[in-house]
């Protein structure tokens, strides 16, 4: 591992973020200047998983590269398939309300992680 990478080891802690900045930011993208999702955008959004990487840890290099990319890379060090499905839920949509919550459930089964702080955000 990078000693200097961000760390997402914490799987439950990556997931917490990442159901509440779903669930608050629904519909809205990070988008660069050529319109491709960005973990930071032109607009000064965040993606889901550049939401995860502090200001002062980010690098321009990480654009234009998967997550998975970023943990081969060495930027990130965490599993980069569950980074993977949070990621593409974020990029995948819109979707409704409904359906990122339910997307977010079957992330939490496949890796057995609580979902008290998700049930929380049910609206």
């Amino acid at each position: 591992m990078n000693i200097n990478a961000v760390n997402l080891q914490d799987k439950q802690k990556v997931y917490d973020r990442a159901c509440k900045f779903l669930l608050d930011e629904i519909f809205k993208k990070s988008i660069n200047g050529h319109g491709y999702c960005a973990y930071r955008g032109l607009d000064g959004l965040k993606c889901v998983i550049g939401d995860q990487i502090d200001d002062s840890e980010y690098d321009p290099k990480m654009e234009n590269n998967t997550v998975r990319c970023l943990v081969n890379m060495g930027f990130v060090s965490g599993d980069s398939c569950f980074l993977d499905k949070i990621q593409i839920i974020h990029d995948s949509g819109p979707f409704s309300y409904k359906e990122i919550f339910n997307e977010l459930k079957v992330i939490a089964n496949q890796y057995n992680l609580k979902t008290d702080k998700l049930e929380k955000l049910n609206k």
